[in-house]
């Protein structure tokens, strides 16, 4: 009896499964397309063509020799790029190319489920990048298209596009529970579960360590969000929100930088109303944390440095949570020596109309804090100018703004401020951060820019320890009081911000109907992406415990979360179970009995194909086995009939019943 191909085994070429394999790469490799090198790219897009042609009969297929060739010269591209072939940059580069290489050889069904469970590596990989939602989003359509893919192989190669896609949903939803269930209980253990060690800082926004003048242009140019802020109960109000990052405390006259003063801070005395608040901290160049000022306690691990600044062991390379407590009003108990010193050093090159001009501040009034407001008044009152484009400045940059150009930002100001104030021998030092923030209604937290890059300046005082001073607020209040956003817009439009009243500023900075609409809707993205981040990237060891008590539970061991793990998957796959039992209980009897037949056929070989009617299954038993057409002819015609006629007779259905116990293959 001659051999027959079983009913679903692939032909030589199959361009259906060709293209959803080609769609499943497409999907699994774009999240890649922002962080991987173009050539990268291209090597995978090339080999996708090249199978394809292959496929159409426009192309040889390679052979061993050129397979090794390109192996080779794949290999020696990732050295020259990365100079190794590990880590998370090197690794996933050389994963992406040979990919493509098996691509091009991928023939048989398992080198297509090899290609696909490849791809399961690659988008693994994605995250290892981002977990953001457009890359979940993705992701999943890629593991859509994968089990489209996967169906295609194992079906009849005549199965439908729409029955390949309802099938991987089914899959999918069925999947969900399950997925819950691990989600939720899985131990969770210590640190970020998809961080690798990162081969750079491309892409990164923020400021620097030093500051000199237009050092923060770039970064005020910026929309990207820097952190954002969530309090556990009331907002300070926008004169307050100041987030400190550096203090800068030694300068050449032109640029300044953090000095060499030792690790190490004095504890200020907690004092006024205190705000608790948590704050997720995007990715940025520094390893310094900005806190809301006065910090009593150190965020997580990290190193404090005097001036109430944080330094962690490395720059922040992924988002970053922690929480912290404010008191604005706290007080310093005392000045160490060095610090003073640190806090009184001048450029020997001062400018002799600065000196002069810090002389008769300090001979107008007595302490410090009249010296401070002195400066403060002179700058309103003299015609300064508040820009984020001013003229550049020259070798003695302190002396030009002071007493020419009068145009600048709030690092003009804050270097040209505390240059005064020293020269006054106030103590004084330069303070880089953030100030402002938007509120999100959305999420009822503070959204905090790149462009609210700030820099301001603190003096000491006698009686009340360090005082913040901030010189910006003489000639733009607007940017202290309304953001940002708003002194832009108002210089966009040709206007002083320092030269407007109130009424004047708030018809300068409406917003039209369809701006509104943007700016709602870019704000609801950013809150669906801080949830996803809160929820999903950030679900640790620390959100589960919190997620546990809150639904009363105590904190669990890893031996009490296997046991609810393990309770839970047999939860889910019993009520699978019953599903099914309670589907199975729904099948009518002579469905019952049909299956019963077909599964006899099955066993001769006749298996019946999840596209095929009765009618064409017994004709393809029929063709095959032309002895059975008259048993199968009669089962076919009567389960017809009890099926989709009108209501069987009993009679018909004891018939049917004995044909189908009769029959036999």
């Amino acid at each position: 009896m001659a051999r027959v191909k079983p009913a679903g085994a692939l032909p030589w070429r199959d361009p259906v499964l060709l293209g959803w394999l080609l769609i499943t790469t497409a999907l699994a490799s774009l999240p890649h397309w922002v962080f991987q090198p173009w050539w990268v790219i291209a090597v995978l897009g090339l080999a996708a063509g090249w199978r394809w042609f292959i496929e159409q009969g426009r192309m040889p297929k390679p052979g061993r020799l050129i397979r090794a060739l390109l192996a080779v010269l794949l290999l020696a591209l990732v050295w020259n790029q990365y100079r190794t072939l590990f880590g998370r940059d090197a690794g996933l580069a050389l994963l992406m190319v040979l990919f493509g290489l098996k691509l091009i050889e991928t023939r048989s069904p398992r080198d297509y489920a090899v290609s696909v469970f490849l791809l399961y590596l690659v988008m693994a990989g994605g995250f290892l990048y981002e977990q953001a939602p457009w890359v979940a989003a993705l992701e999943l359509l890629a593991v859509a298209a994968s089990l489209v893919t996967l169906i295609r192989l194992t079906q009849p190669t005549t199965i439908t596009a729409r029955q390949s896609l309802r099938l991987a949903g089914s899959l999918l939803v069925q999947a969900l529970p399950l997925l819950l269930v691990l989600y939720l209980f899985f131990p969770r253990f210590a640190g970020a579960l998809w961080t690798l060690p990162v081969g750079g800082q491309a892409g990164l926004t923020g400021m620097s360590e030093t500051m000199q003048p237009g050092s923060l242009g770039e970064v005020m140019e910026s929309s990207e969000p820097a952190f954002r802020v969530s309090f556990r109960g009331a907002v300070p109000p926008a004169e307050q929100r100041y987030f400190r990052m550096l203090v800068l405390w030694q300068t050449d006259g032109r640029r300044w930088d953090r000095g060499y003063l030792p690790a190490g801070r004095a504890q200020p005395v907690p004092s006024g109303p205190e705000y608790r608040y948590e704050l997720i901290l995007e990715p940025n160049r520094l390893a310094w944390l900005p806190v809301l000022d006065r910090p009593v306690t150190s965020p997580l691990d990290a190193q404090a440095f005097p001036g109430e600044v944080f330094e962690r062991r490395e720059p922040t390379r992924e988002r970053l949570r922690y929480e912290l407590s404010a008191w604005p009003q706290a007080r310093d108990r005392v000045l160490a020596t060095h610090v003073r010193e640190a806090a009184l050093q001048l450029p020997p090159s001062l400018s002799p109309r600065v000196r002069e001009l810090a002389e008769r501040l300090r001979a107008e009034r007595g302490d410090s804090l009249a010296v401070a407001q002195a400066a403060f008044e002179h700058f309103r009152r003299e015609p300064f100018v508040y820009t984020l484009r001013p003229p550049r400045l020259g070798p003695d940059p302190v002396d030009e703004f002071l007493f020419e150009t009068r145009r600048g930002y709030c690092e003009h100001y804050a270097s040209a401020f505390v240059t005064l104030m020293r020269a006054a021998r106030v103590p004084a030092r330069v303070v880089m951060g953030y100030q402002g923030g938007e509120l999100n209604p959305a999420g009822n937290y503070l959204l905090v820019r790149q462009s609210d890059a700030h820099a301001w300046a603190e003096i000491w005082d006698e009686t009340r320890g360090w005082v913040r001073v901030d010189p910006t607020a003489a000639v733009a209040p607007a940017r202290i009081e309304r953001g940002s956003e708003a002194v832009r817009r108002i210089e966009a439009s040709g206007l002083n911000p320092g030269a407007l009243t109130d009424a004047a500023l708030t018809r300068a900075i409406e917003f039209g109907l369809f701006e509104r609409l943007w700016r709602r809707s870019q704000l609801m993205a950013d809150y669906a992406n801080l949830a996803w981040y809160r929820w999903v990237a950030d679900y640790g060891a620390d959100r589960q415990s919190k997620l546990f008590e809150h639904f009363g539970w105590p904190r669990l061991s890893t031996a009490q979360l296997i046991g609810m793990l393990t309770a839970g998957i047999a939860v889910v796959l019993l009520a699978g179970l019953w599903w099914l039992s309670r589907r199975r209980a729904r099948v009518d009897p002579a469905r019952k009995l049909y299956d019963r037949f077909c599964r006899q056929l099955a066993r001769a070989g006749l298996a019946r194909a999840s596209y095929e009617g009765p009618m064409d299954f017994a004709r393809r038993c029929v063709r095959r086995r032309p002895t059975l057409a008259p048993a199968v002819g009669d089962i076919t015609r009567l389960y017809l009939a009890l099926r989709y006629g009108p209501a069987g007779h009993p009679v018909q259905m004891q018939e049917f019943r004995r044909l189908v116990k009769d029959f036999s293959a």
